[in-house]
């Protein structure tokens, strides 16, 4: 028994060191654990991946009763890293990933094989060495060579919107424009506002808003009409290998937090903007006198949002991105990166409370009626009746 499990192992380990190695399934007989997948990429991920990229998967009905879940997940990233550097563009480059390292690995996986016996404790250390060097190289690569911190940076300044004035110059610029319902033309216009406020902000050689834009995502299962601001999100394109950081996940998390915290802007904006009339009706001898009280909630209104803006720009986004920088200086694993990443997302949803339905809700309400207001406003008294009055 023990010699017919040993020639079964001989053929699984030729299977995983061409997948460790070279990151290919050999698999013939379908027998191996890993198998290939392909996925075609939609318009909406906005991630610069080839079309039709190789993506591979744990079938875990034929994963080995004696290896962990954990341990096949680990064979399952390794693999996925050497193929996506060996395959990039989908054709072989040259050289190993692995470089100098390939013989030492080669000899481990060979020691393997000549065992008599499977022993889990000398497998899983063979597997974790194989691990810890490719989460180094993926560093190294994202780091040192995709400027990942540039990038993290910019997916502040965009989605978390850390340029405050590029947005403020936007939504001053598309204030008309998008109180309607989204038409054919809305997407196509406001991409040309935007890099329009773009050019505004930035310097001629920061060029990186080019990786972002626009875009209107209506949602068919909701009949109701919504203005064009409430349907606005936004896509950016990313460089390989940065990908496998920013998956369409991940990017779904920063439209959320994106689409969130443009919608404070706006309402902050909007209160300014009603208070900078109500100076200018300060020198008109005939105004409503009901107006005092509006304006008193104006300004209750404005104080709250004020310092809830404070609050999520700097208590949270800064001090969590300043965490995540951090984090990423200490270690040289891309996996932790990676946590740390995931962790640095998930903390900002929960702390601008988008899990907690029941704050959630109530602080779109108070942004709705902030908006409310400040339409009753902008008529300077001129058209509000006495209905109007009663309901502020």
């Amino acid at each position: 028994f023990q010699k017919l499990l040993k020639d079964c192992h001989a053929v699984f380990y030729k299977q995983l060191s061409a997948w460790f190695l070279h990151g290919t399934v050999r698999d013939f007989n379908a027998e191996f654990f890993i198998r290939q997948q392909v996925e075609a990429t939609t318009p909406a991920e906005s991630v610069d991946r080839n079309a039709g990229r190789q993506h591979f998967l744990i079938v875990h009905e034929l994963v080995p009763p004696y290896i962990p879940h954990r341990l096949a997940e680990k064979i399952l990233f390794i693999g996925e890293a050497v193929h996506m550097f060996t395959y990039k563009n989908e054709n072989p480059i040259r050289g190993s990933f692995l470089g100098s390292e390939e013989d030492r690995f080669l000899h481990e996986i060979a020691s393997l094989c000549d065992a008599e016996k499977f022993n889990l404790m000398t497998f899983e250390k063979v597997v974790d060495d194989f691990k810890s060097f490719i989460g180094k190289r993926l560093w190294d690569f994202a780091v040192n060579e995709s400027s990942l911190l540039l990038h993290l940076k910019r997916m502040k300044d965009f989605f978390l919107l850390g340029r405050g004035e590029l947005f403020q110059t936007f939504i001053e610029m598309g204030h008309d424009l998008m109180r309607s319902p989204p038409n054919k033309t809305t997407e196509s216009d406001i991409n040309l506002l935007f890099k329009q406020a773009a050019h505004k902000v930035f310097s001629d050689d920061d060029d990186g808003y080019r990786n972002y834009s626009l875009v209107i995502r209506e949602d068919p299962t909701n009949i109701r009409m919504k203005l064009a601001w409430d349907v606005l999100g936004m896509e950016c394109t990313v460089s390989w290998p940065l990908h496998i950081l920013f998956t369409s996940s991940v990017l779904k998390k920063y439209n959320s937090l994106f689409k969130f915290l443009l919608r404070v802007k706006r309402v902050q904006m909007s209160l300014q903007r009603a208070w900078a009339q109500q100076m200018s009706l300060k020198c008109v001898e005939r105004v409503d006198e009901r107006l005092g009280a509006l304006w008193n909630l104006r300004n209750r209104m404005a104080f709250l949002i004020d310092n809830f803006q404070y609050y999520l720009q700097v208590n949270v986004l800064e001090s969590q991105y300043s965490i995540l920088l951090a984090k990423i200086e200490d270690t040289k694993d891309f996996e932790v990166v990676c946590l740390a990443h995931d962790a640095f997302l998930s903390t900002i949803q929960e702390h601008a409370f988008l899990h907690l339905r029941l704050i959630y809700c109530g602080l779109d309400e108070i942004f709705g009626l902030s908006l409310q207001l400040c339409t009753l406003l902008s008529y300077g008294g001129l058209q509000l009746t006495d209905r109007d009055f009663s309901q502020a």
